[in-house]
């Protein structure tokens, strides 16, 4: 079978790996009974942002047979319009503070765009216009939906790049509503600054938007890469012709392209990174 698009409700989180966001979950589908497993469900492997249980999510993916059954390896996903108990359970898990009873009068009084509303320019008052909800709750949960809506579009950015859904909450976290503009103006200056993002991976991302090979930036990010990989594995210090030829192969692992002879040109002084990272 070739890809195939599955809309179901996420019934359970069987594996997550919060740092990468790669996730293994139980999709309640009423389609494509024959790979359900033994409890009904479908099993579906893929990198996701953190979905709460009863969440409707549209997978775009492909079936592969198992020795234990079959499983729907997702190349991507998206939520789907929610009824208004649903939205009620996210808000509650999305906000600390506001419990079943005031998430209930929410959806019953504004409906179960929560994003719709809480972007909205008159956001504050529309939620207090809710009974019992007070200025700092209605804040709080306005600020939780823009957070969640910038990480989700600094997610979908960087997902082709294998990034992590945890560095996308650091820079959604961060930076805020300018984090998807810093990130494209200064791909590797932000991309050290977070961390946890590997240089292979901002590497490529700078490079599909035709930032230069050759600028002091990525040669920058590419000698503090190698200098924390040097760090993880325990040093304490690392010679400086070490930390060039670790961050040539970094570039040269990218494009093809020997850069050994660029870094001594620039002058780069690797202690300075040492010296910083300490």
């Amino acid at each position: 079978m070739g890809e195939t698009t599955i809309i179901g409700t996420l019934e359970k989180m069987l594996y997550r790996d919060d740092l990468s966001g790669n996730s293994l979950f139980a999709l309640k589908s009423d389609d494509y009974k024959e790979y359900y497993s033994k409890y009904g469900t479908i099993t579906v492997s893929g990198n996701i942002p953190n979905y709460i249980r009863g969440m409707t999510l549209k997978c775009v993916g492909s079936f592969i047979k198992k020795e234990n059954g079959s499983l729907f390896v997702m190349n991507s996903c998206s939520e789907v319009a929610i009824d208004n108990a649903k939205t009620a359970t996210y808000i509650v898990a999305l906000a600390v503070g506001i419990n079943q009873k005031m998430a209930n009068q929410i959806v019953e009084k504004l409906g179960s765009d929560i994003f719709k509303v809480c972007l909205s320019f008159n956001a504050l008052d529309r939620l207090m216009s809710v009974e019992g909800m007070t200025r700092a709750q209605a804040n709080m949960l306005c600020e939780k939906v823009r957070r969640t809506v910038v990480e989700r579009e600094l997610f979908e950015e960087l997902y082709p790049f294998k990034v992590p859904y945890s560095c996308a909450a650091r820079l959604a976290r961060e930076l805020g509503s300018i984090a998807g503009k810093r990130l494209a103006l200064e791909p590797y200056t932000i991309g050290m600054l977070i961390g946890g993002i590997p240089f292979k991976n901002i590497d490529l991302y700078a490079q599909s938007l035709g930032i230069s090979r050759m600028g002091q930036p990525r040669l920058f990010a590419a000698c503090w890469d190698a200098v924390r990989r040097e760090i993880r594995h325990g040093h304490t210090y690392a010679d400086y012709p070490s930390v060039i030829k670790r961050a040539s192969a970094l570039m040269q692992e990218n494009d093809g392209q020997d850069y050994g002879a660029s870094f001594l040109s620039q002058g780069i002084n690797a202690n300075s990174y040492l010296t910083y990272e300490s």
